[in-house]
């Protein structure tokens, strides 16, 4: 934004009345802004898969139609591609798709580190690693901006788990959340200037994050100098949200403008504060209308190879045994419902009406084909014993497994690991009668693997978008190689996940763990994980040699000694030898090399990559391991670097990961000094009251509910327990219906009864089913 469009907001705002600057802090309707006269439409979308622009009734879910668009690889995908120059190619893309559809601002990235391998949101994040969350986030934030299209970076911060999002409180110590949590967002803002930063539905540390001014002050010392704006239905106190930092209210509504207007005569807020929040809102809109974006788009065409070419890189071979991949012969069977019908996209907001899909059996025409399972999958006796006569006709069978809709998506968390079991029964069904098998998994997440050492190859495709399918057939068919590289570890099951993270918690969510999450625990407490973060197999192999080290520089050469081309993802890693110490990712570099060629490879280490995190940044003094590797677990040179410094005091308990599954709250309480308050679960009840605390409290309200779930039966149920009454007020009911429901919930049904405006009630149900 130049700071003639800054001026121009300024005297934008000096011609507004206080009732037009409070209209400013909430938008227009569910998409779009308020705008003054003579300036452009300013609409809003989801999009971190593609585009998803509703046109008629807008909704929560994704439940009504949006506009044909490209759906391109979830996140998760891309950040397997580990390529920075691809991810800003996909933001230009999913720029130009906002261009022809009138679009301002796409609600992209989502960069919240991946806590637990059954966050049901993964799919719609990057990685468990900070660093290639921000280096990707970045790159796709750049490219967008670079079509004059104004990405929302998501959500401010430690919105880690969707049960009780709403209400849920993340405790974290400061440690951890300087390094793991906050650092995606601190690289993201300070390398792209960001136009707009949405804040999380959850708690922080006792506090909304949307009333969460030390959080937001934070963001701005980072050099944010863009638009705050809330997750959807996530205000709990409007004033008090303004007056910490917030910008803007989404979706928009009416109340909040006389609410605010009320504020500021009553004293409660003042109009400076208006001032300053309508200004940031303003310069977004008169940006956009000086700098209109029209005639920017890159052509269609390219914009699918781009998503194609996404879909490819991020595709991980995890196992080739004898060679089986890339597929050699033409007699091959297909088995599965997902090679005809993929899992191609996550389900919730993100979700993507796609201009076109295509399918793994299409692009294999050639190949036998049998069910085997359904979209669900289950299986029975037909269906197994047509794989099984098939399979018998093959030289090599090719198993597409996924996780369906229904075991991951935004609104709630997984409970398991596990496939659905008909899946792992016609998997382990074909190994019995067959020696090359190979598996393609269609998941958005870590999925259990119990059959890993009965087949002779898998390949984790992730989800794909709409050009996935091709992408993974070129992959299988050896047409290109196989680039991705896993952004998460693989556990194997269940039991490797620590305890705090696979219970099912509540609304107080204590992040015991501090530092030792994803690779940082696994690999630390030596846990025999399926496959570790950073790995994956390539049609060729390559070398590392003649390792060298000039004070705080270091090179080495990689070689691709195999007979094809292929790509390699070089990983630079340091490890601080000293307690309270975690390995991280500071580097990473994708080479492609031709058959027999060498890259060169240097870095200098930077005091950023060595510093951690005691009540501010500090070097530490002591050794640190500089690791280079094709993996966080295959290392294939280790240098010495040795920092002076200071040596704060580590609690006892958090010195090693191997501490981690027996760490007790009243040992972190002790690490984060940091009180945990409880959400109010008893009467009297006030706007935050969810339909789990009315189940707790007889029965009636227990048949109430399952009719409710009964009726809306597209609504996770972790959802619809777990939402707030005040998120009503997004769905169109009045103060005066919420507040009558909140006295029937208390117990006034008489008041109640004659309060509440029941037409309001019939439409929101219409809407809403």
């Amino acid at each position: 934004m130049t700071e003639k469009q800054k001026q121009a907001a300024k005297q934008l705002l000096a011609t507004l009345s206080l009732h037009e600057k409070c209209q400013l802090l909430s938008g227009k309707d569910y998409w779009h802004l308020h705008v003054p006269q003579g300036q452009d439409a300013y609409m809003i979308s989801d999009g971190p898969s593609g585009l998803r622009k509703q046109l008629g009734k807008a909704d929560y879910f994704g439940i009504h139609e949006s506009v044909k668009s490209i759906c391109y690889p979830a996140p998760v995908t891309c950040a397997s591609t580990f390529d920075r120059s691809l991810l800003f190619q996909l933001g230009e893309a999913m720029a130009s798709d906002c261009i022809d559809h009138d679009v301002a601002m796409l609600l992209t990235p989502g960069i919240n580190h991946k806590r637990s391998p059954l966050g049901g949101r993964n799919f719609e994040y990057y990685s468990e690693d900070p660093y290639v969350t921000g280096q990707l986030a970045s790159a796709l934030v750049q490219g967008i901006l670079s079509r004059k299209i104004a990405p929302c970076v998501k959500h401010f911060a430690c919105n880690n788990q969707e049960y009780a999002r709403m209400l849920s409180d993340s405790i974290v110590d400061d440690r951890a959340l300087a390094e793991i949590y906050l650092k995606p967002f601190r690289t993201v803002i300070e390398h792209t200037d960001p136009p707009a930063v949405m804040t999380a539905y959850n708690k922080l540390n006792g506090m909304y994050c949307t009333e969460n001014k030390a959080l937001m002050d934070l963001g701005r010392s980072w050099g944010f100098d863009g638009m705050y704006i809330s997750d959807w239905g996530s205000l709990n106190d409007i004033a008090a949200s303004f007056r910490a930092g917030l910008d803007l209210e989404m979706p928009g509504n009416e109340e909040t403008v006389r609410d605010m207007e009320e504020a500021v005569q009553s004293g409660r807020c003042s109009e400076e504060v208006i001032d300053q929040r309508a200004l940031k809102v303003l310069e977004l809109i008169v940006h956009h209308t000086q700098d209109h974006p029209k005639y920017r788009a890159i052509p269609l065409e390219k914009r699918k190879k781009i998503a194609q070419e996404a879909a490819q890189c991020g595709i991980v071979l995890l196992k080739n045994e004898n060679g089986i991949l890339p597929l050699k012969n033409s007699r091959i069977t297909l088995i599965g419902s997902f090679a005809r019908h993929p899992r191609f996209q996550g389900t919730g907001s993100s979700k993507v009406n796609p201009v076109e899909i295509d399918c793994l059996a299409d692009q294999l025409d050639h190949a036998y084909y049998a069910r085997g399972f359904d979209e669900h999958g289950h299986t029975n006796e037909v269906l197994l014993k047509e794989a099984l006569a098939l399979a018998k006709k093959s030289e090599t069978v090719v198993i597409c497994a996924a996780l369906p809709d229904e075991y991951e998506s935004e609104g709630f968390d997984r409970t398991t690991l596990d496939l659905p079991q008909g899946i792992d029964t016609v998997i382990e069904a074909v190994t019995r009668i067959h020696s090359r098998v190979v598996v393609v998994m269609e998941c958005g997440a870590p999925a259990a693997m119990p059959w890993q050492e009965k087949v002779s190859g898998i390949v984790y495709a992730y989800l794909g978008g709409s050009y996935g399918q091709k992408a993974l057939a070129n992959v299988l068919l050896g047409q290109c190689d196989a680039q991705g590289r896993l952004a998460e570890t693989l556990v194997r099951n269940d039991e490797q996940i620590p305890w705090f993270l696979r219970q099912k918690e509540r609304k107080t969510s204590c992040y015991l763990e501090s530092v030792y999450t994803g690779y940082k625990y696994w690999n630390e407490a030596d846990v025999d994980i399926a496959y570790p973060f950073g790995y994956g197999l390539s049609y060729t192999t390559f070398a590392y040699h003649d390792f060298k080290q000039e004070h705080n520089t270091i090179s080495f050469q990689v070689t691709n000694t195999g007979n094809r081309p292929g790509v390699e993802i070089v990983q630079i890693y340091a490890k601080r030898l000293l307690p309270f110490g975690v390995q991280k990712l500071i580097e990473f570099k994708k080479l492609e090399c031709a058959p027999q060629e060498t890259a060169a490879v240097t870095y200098e280490i930077k005091a950023e990559d060595l510093t951690e995190y005691f009540d501010g940044w500090i070097m530490r003094k002591g050794d640190v391991l500089i690791q280079v590797g094709s993996s966080s677990r295959t290392i294939h040179h280790e240098y010495i670097i040795h920092t002076d410094g200071i040596l704060p005091d580590v609690p006892k308990a958090y010195e090693k990961a191997e501490n981690v599954p027996g760490l007790t709250q009243e040992e972190f309480l002790t690490l984060c000094q940091r009180e945990i308050t409880v959400h109010n679960t008893k009467r009297p009840y006030d706007h935050n009251v969810c339909m789990q605390d009315l189940m707790d409290t007889g029965l009636l309200w227990r048949l109430i509910v399952k009719k409710i779930q009964k009726e809306n039966p597209h609504l996770p149920a972790d959802l619809l327990f777990c939402a707030p009454l005040r998120i009503l007020k997004m769905n169109g009911i009045s103060k005066k219906t919420r507040d009558a429901l909140l006295d029937l919930v208390n117990g006034h049904w008489i008041k109640a009864l004659k309060t509440i405006d029941f037409k309001e009630i019939r439409q929101f149900i219409q809407e809403n089913t």
